[in-house]
């Protein structure tokens, strides 16, 4: 038995006679005690590991918990030496590394905490993120590149209550990268009759996404006229609230200011319109031109 060695960097320069073994980052003599008030020489780990998160429009959930699992390893070091031709000794070392059997489990809680102000929206991709643990100072979360908005995260490592790793990650949407051109096939207009009155029926299949933004409509309605260029009767450029359904009276006062001419009964009209998402933050606001919607028969 001899007294405790050096350090590691000493042990090329100050060579013991006996073979001594470094486990983890501690000596352990023939009879594996230690130079350590405990008598444990073995140092363990877990291996990190990482995991791809997806998010996509309408999920039910703005926060998700992930029960997760690494590896748990061990790590012993021996050390060697070799005679050399005169007579001293090279010293030098070797790395061992075993899987212990054991899963070391982890929690991570996640909360996009204004999911509902910066929601994903369904024609855009799916969002990417990264997710790393099986660390000692907890999970971290970062984006990817493909995301829509740019995001700030806060990690706040602790423990459950079982005592193991929980890491608590909030989320913020800070602003949208870059807004996208809006949807071409999701505005429809129709021209259809209530009692003796023409009437525009709009729908936007996706009015809720922008429920406190604005339409924006140019309908040039047209009466056909034989062998002549089609009489204009109504020339509006307005804004209208989206809306899934939306019906617009045209005999009502707010549409007499675009009123060329007065409607005529059993005369054909059809309407050539264009939409914009006016003054968006969610697509851009260029106008999508709609052409021509079927005639009809007042």
């Amino acid at each position: 038995m001899k007294k405790c060695p050096p350090n590691a960097g000493d042990l090329g320069y100050s060579p013991d006679t006996d073979m001594l073994t470094y486990m983890g980052f501690v000596y352990v003599r023939s009879d594996d005690t230690t130079c350590r008030p405990d008598q444990s020489g073995a140092i363990n780990y877990q291996e990190p590991a990482s995991a791809g998160l997806r998010f996509k429009a309408d999920e039910p959930s703005s926060s998700y918990t992930y029960n997760l699992q690494t590896r748990q390893y061990v790590i012993k070091r021996a050390f060697y030496f070799k005679t050399m031709l005169d007579g001293s000794r090279r010293f030098y070392a070797r790395d061992y590394q075993r899987y212990t059997g054991v899963m070391l489990p982890e929690t991570v809680q996640l909360s996009f905490t204004n999911r509902a102000a910066f929601p994903l929206l369904p024609w855009e991709p799916e969002e990417a993120f990264s997710l790393k643990y099986g660390y000692p100072s907890g999970a971290a979360l970062a984006a990817g590149s493909g995301t829509s908005y740019e995001y700030a995260t806060r990690h706040a490592p602790g423990l459950t209550a079982e005592g193991t790793l929980l890491t608590k990650i909030e989320v913020d949407a800070v602003r949208k990268k870059a807004l996208t051109p809006p949807e071409q096939g999701v505005v429809s207009l129709a021209l259809a009759k209530r009692g003796e009155a023409l009437v525009l029926e709009l729908g936007d299949s996706r009015a809720k996404y922008y429920a406190n933004e604005k339409l924006g409509l140019r309908i040039v309605l047209k009466r056909s006229v034989f062998l002549v260029d089609d009489k204009v009767a109504f020339d509006i450029n307005t804004l209208v609230t989206p809306a899934a359904q939306l019906v617009l009276d045209l005999s009502a006062p707010e549409w007499a200011a675009f009123k060329k001419e007065n409607l005529v009964s059993g005369k054909e009209y059809y309407a050539e319109w264009s939409f914009s998402r006016a003054g968006s933050v969610i697509t851009s606001g260029e106008w999508i031109d709609k052409g021509k919607t079927e005639k009809f028969k007042l």
